[in-house]
């Protein structure tokens, strides 16, 4: 797989599921995770793709952590009703 596939699916299936947002939208706010990290004095680990904590992420988007658990199993739900 290219690593710019790589890093989108990362995209869509992390930052782009939680906020509920498109692909442009997801690396903005990837981007800006980035930059507040900088500004921070600390280092960005360089990799394809690049991956942000999710820490960060989870406080961007002001979300607690019943929010996810139900999105995913919300998820759980809906890929055991493809399956029947």
């Amino acid at each position: 797989m290219r690593r710019r596939q790589q890093e989108t699916n990362f995209i869509k299936g992390g930052i782009q599921t939680l906020a509920n947002c498109g692909n442009n939208k997801a690396r903005e706010i990837q981007k800006e995770i980035i930059n507040s990290i900088k500004t921070e004095g600390k280092k960005i680990i360089l990799s394809r793709p690049i991956v942000v904590p999710m820490k960060r992420v989870v406080d961007y988007l002001d979300i607690d952590e019943n929010y996810i658990r139900s999105r995913a199993l919300k998820e759980i739900e809906l890929n055991k009703a493809k399956v029947r």
